[in-house]
């Protein structure tokens, strides 16, 4: 189990809770180094939306509870703010239907499934991430700390899973 907070209000684990160890995240923090290489490839991807506003990263899969409808629904709300979003999966079709009829045009980006070495690049392009999680079937979000790890500040739900063990208000 990755989260202290998932473990404590899950009831599947209510009968082991006593026994359960939060196991952290293992990442090598040099992987997400902005080299040169990794900012000219950022480059490029905050190129390819149209605009000068800010950048929201999203990564996952395309699932729903992800909330990739909550992150569209608030650049409809936002003119300025274009939005990269990376990943594939069921919803896909439902997500960029939902962007076009919000008109959200070209500013909302779907890059499809991308390889670990794009997202390192993906995070450094843009000003935020955004993980809009529905539900605690997001047990945890790593995307959340690869992120953070390319000094990324994260902007997510408050669903009482790991997702809030890893991004804290006022804290990381």
């Amino acid at each position: 189990m990755l989260s202290p907070i998932y473990g404590a209000t899950s009831a599947e684990l209510a009968a082991v809770r006593d026994r359960l160890i939060a196991m952290p995240y293992g990442a090598r923090p040099e992987q997400f180094d902005a080299t040169p290489e990794v900012l000219d490839r950022s480059r490029a991807l905050r190129a390819s939306l149209p605009g000068e506003g800010p950048v929201v990263a999203f990564v996952g899969r395309l699932v729903y509870y992800k909330g990739v409808e909550v992150l569209l629904a608030a650049l409809a709300r936002l003119p300025g703010v274009r939005a990269l979003i990376a990943g594939d999966g069921p919803m896909r079709g439902f997500y960029e239907s939902t962007a076009r009829d919000l008109g959200l045009g070209p500013r909302a980006r779907f890059l499809g499934r991308i390889d670990e070495p794009t997202n390192v690049p993906l995070n450094h392009a843009a000003d935020v991430f955004a993980l809009p999680c529905l539900n605690r079937a997001e047990a945890f979000g790593e995307v959340q700390v690869e992120a953070q790890l390319c000094r990324l500040p994260v902007v997510t739900s408050n669903v009482a899973s790991g997702v809030i063990d890893v991004t804290r208000d006022g804290v990381t």
